[in-house]
């Protein structure tokens, strides 16, 4: 390569001399060199990530992680809320069931059975629950039908006779009972918490 560019400097003067240090300029070793200066410059820093940065990620995940648990919590409490009304709502319709059997049975008021021994068996009585520990369920039953609340449709006429002198309190009026009007209350705890269960419900014989 050298001796070419000196041959032309012979012919051509000037123009060979520039031919020549264009020549030594671009020699392998110098483009080397020279590519390595550019990527020193050019090589990014590895200086990792600074304090703030590091503090602004914990605090979100810490954020995150709090809305998790708080999600979880709430949905095992009413996880726990519901199974606790279901048990609920099952001791007091098994009640239901219990006294509805006593009226349907054959009347017979000095055993306390049939429809009209009713009041006496379950009129302001209160009753343990085994499915809830801490419920308590108590009864009340309108011995007459101005006492009836608007929610069991009262004034009730409870022989369906037409007068109002139906009184559950005396025994001779069950002979002819058809209606007893009650409300069911179960109290329990949940969670720490009282929780109560209120059935309206009007008892009726439904068989002959």
């Amino acid at each position: 390569m050298r001796n070419e560019e000196i041959t032309l400097e012979t012919c051509n003067g000037g123009l060979g001399r520039a031919h020549e240090r264009r020549a030594r300029s671009d020699s392998p070793a110098r483009s080397e060199s020279r590519m390595r200066g550019h990527e020193g410059i050019f090589r990014p820093r590895n200086e990792g990530l600074s304090l703030l940065e590091v503090l602004t990620s914990l605090s979100v995940f810490a954020i995150l992680v709090l809305s998790v648990c708080m999600t979880l919590v709430r949905g095992v409490q009413h996880r726990n809320l519901t199974f606790e009304l279901y048990r609920a709502m099952s001791a007091v319709r098994d009640k239901v069931a219990e006294i509805q059997d006593t009226a349907n049975v054959p009347e017979d008021l000095a055993a306390d059975r049939g429809i009209g021994a009713v009041y006496a068996r379950y009129h302001a009585k209160t009753f343990p629950v085994p499915e809830l520990p801490s419920g308590q369920l108590s009864i009340t039953c309108y011995p007459n039908e101005n006492t009836v609340p608007t929610l069991l449709g009262g004034p009730q006429d409870l022989n369906l006779d037409g007068d109002p002198l139906d009184d559950l309190g005396n025994q001779s009026a069950g002979t002819d009972l058809k209606i007893v009007p009650m409300v069911l209350t179960l109290t329990f705890m949940e969670s720490g918490v009282a929780r109560k269960l209120t059935l309206h419900r009007l008892i009726t014989k439904t068989t002959n």
